[in-house]
This record gives structure tokens, C-alpha cells and sequence, in this order.
């Protein structure tokens, strides 16, 4: 069973990405075990080209930063609907991650 809440409380936490987010994020959406090694992993946590890898099939995003530095995201079906947010993140890439997740999490979904 994945552990939403506590995945995302780590990408929320975290003041820049990296390998070992990356990996958790592999493990928990794609099924592979603490014991599966892992030798490539996409760069979600650095990266918005990889973090979109995640976005749900019809579901859009924007992207925005607080005056003070601090990024957010927010994820929504393209027909309308409820609204999924993370925001006081230290980059773009982890907003939209956790923002993802969020609604992966709470639709029960499963990447691929």
C-alpha cells in the first residue's frame, strides 16, 4: 500500500530534489520493491518535463511562484472539477510532483 501522505509530506519537506525522491517516487507509483535496485531513475523532483511523465490523462496544470520564492501547482480536470494545490515548495518541479500526486493518490490511480 502507498503511504500518500508521508511521500508527500517528504517531497513537501525537501529543499531541493534529487535521486533518492526520485527513487522513492519509483517505488511507491511503479511498484518496485526496497529490494529492486535501481539504476536510472527520471528526474521528477528536478524536473517539470519529467514531473508531466506523471500527469494523469486529461488533467491540466499551472505553475506559479509567491512573490517571497516559494513555488506552487495546481492540477485540474480539463472538463472542470475540483482543484488540487501544493504550494510553499522550494522548485517548480516539486510543486507539480506533489501536486500530481495528490490527485493520484486521492483518485486511486496507478501510473502505467
Amino acid at each position: 500500500m502507498i503511504d500518500h501522505t508521508a511521500l508527500i509530506a517528504r517531497l513537501a519537506a525537501a529543499t531541493e530534489g534529487g535521486e533518492e525522491l526520485d527513487v522513492a517516487i519509483c517505488r511507491a507509483y511503479f511498484g518496485y520493491s526496497d529490494d529492486t535496485p535501481i539504476t536510472h531513475v527520471m528526474p521528477y523532483s528536478r524536473s517539470v518535463d519529467a514531473a508531466l511523465g506523471l500527469m494523469p490523462e486529461g488533467w491540466r496544470f499551472r505553475l506559479w511562484q509567491h512573490h517571497t520564492g516559494p513555488f506552487g501547482a495546481d492540477i485540474f480536470p480539463t472538463q472542470g472539477g475540483s482543484v488540487y494545490r501544493s504550494h510553499d515548495v522550494s522548485n517548480a518541479a516539486l510543486a507539480l510532483v506533489i501536486a500530481i500526486l495528490l490527485v493520484l493518490g486521492l483518485d486511486g490511480e496507478k501510473l502505467p
